[in-house]
């Protein structure tokens, strides 16, 4: 390949960079364009003039609807970059050398993908453009909000966990809006937020299935089917769905042939070595009993009948335990 073709090869590396973070310098990110923050991976397909192409992959991210970066490119050096991602979506932009940028994101739940184009990019009388293909969001923190809730039982159950986000659904087991209980103290929420992320780094295509929190200000989750809560009311609980061997989103029994005993175990420890404040520490309740670890326990047994209760045959109930914390 000619010198001056294998110096337009080379920035289209940083020019596929750029083009996915949106080269728009000096532009303000919106409030919604947040949504796209994470890391990402994706694929550059490229052409030359002198009728060379290829491909590569590469990494980037995007941290408050914004990107910044520094890339070590051979013979141009550092090249810095920096760019924003609008409430759609769209990134468009230029760079050195001519290039012209346009990208599309597509968030859809927790997953965001993209495909776009770079063009017009010259550099010792050679020009090449090409496609950016395979463009995927490979993680991003769960986000959190924290209104306050005045004149509540417990106004410290004041943090919400939005009612979808990465690594994460939400289901209602007993009717009423899933959205609704889905607050914790703030204490509790990042413990909970930590289990998630944790886990979408080990498993990303395994969704965490978030059910009964608490509602804002402590009150109990609304009950439409017994048995009803008595806990969930402090801001200290939630429950969470067993795995499914076919890592579906829908609820499954640990007697149920469609359990993933493994990777259900693996959550388990995921949620027991999860940070918890000085005093506390995170429990389970679930009765599977093949699982036995530190921390884990099962219902007890029936005060009438003398049999074990089964009320968490089909979730977690995941919770602060300690003189130091708030339970449920």
């Amino acid at each position: 390949m000619p010198w001056h073709m294998r110096r337009v090869t080379i920035f289209l590396a940083v020019a596929a960079i750029g083009l996915t973070f949106g080269l728009v310098v000096g532009a303000s990110p919106s409030r919604a364009a947040g949504s796209y923050d994470g890391s990402y991976a994706g694929t550059i397909s490229w052409q030359a003039s002198d009728g060379s192409s290829g491909s590569l992959s590469f990494t980037f991210g995007i941290t408050d609807g914004r990107f910044s970066a520094d890339v070590g490119v051979p013979v141009f050096g550092n090249v810095h970059l920096d760019g924003s991602v609008d409430a759609g979506g769209l990134v468009t932009g230029g760079g050195s050398y001519g290039c012209t940028f346009s990208i599309k994101l597509t968030l859809s739940g927790a997953q965001v993908t993209g495909a776009g184009s770079f063009a017009s990019c010259t550099a010792d009388g050679g020009e090449a453009h090409g496609s950016i293909v395979n463009v995927r969001r490979t993680s991003a923190p769960p986000a959190a909000t924290t209104p306050s809730a005045p004149k509540a039982p417990h106004p410290e159950v004041n943090a919400q966990l939005p009612c979808q986000g990465v690594g994460y659904y939400s289901y209602s087991p007993r009717g009423g809006s899933a959205c609704d209980v889905k607050w914790a103290t703030p204490q509790f929420l990042a413990a909970l937020n930590s289990i998630i992320a944790t886990w979408y780094a080990l498993h990303p295509d395994v969704p965490l299935g978030i059910g009964d929190m608490s509602k804002q200000g402590g009150t109990p989750p609304p009950c439409n089917k017994a048995p009803c809560h008595k806990a969930h009311q402090k801001g200290g609980d939630a429950d969470i769905r067993p795995i499914r061997t076919d890592k579906g989103g829908e609820g499954v029994s640990y007697k149920s042939k469609a359990y993933d005993l493994e990777l259900t175990r693996d959550l388990v420890g995921v949620i027991l070595n999860a940070p918890a404040p000085t005093g506390c520490k995170l429990n389970v309740i679930f009765n599977d009993p093949r699982i036995k670890l530190n921390g884990v326990r099962r219902d007890p047994k029936d005060k009438k009948t003398g049999k074990q209760l089964h009320i968490h045959d089909d979730h977690l109930h995941v919770m602060f335990v300690g003189s130091q914390c708030l339970t449920g």
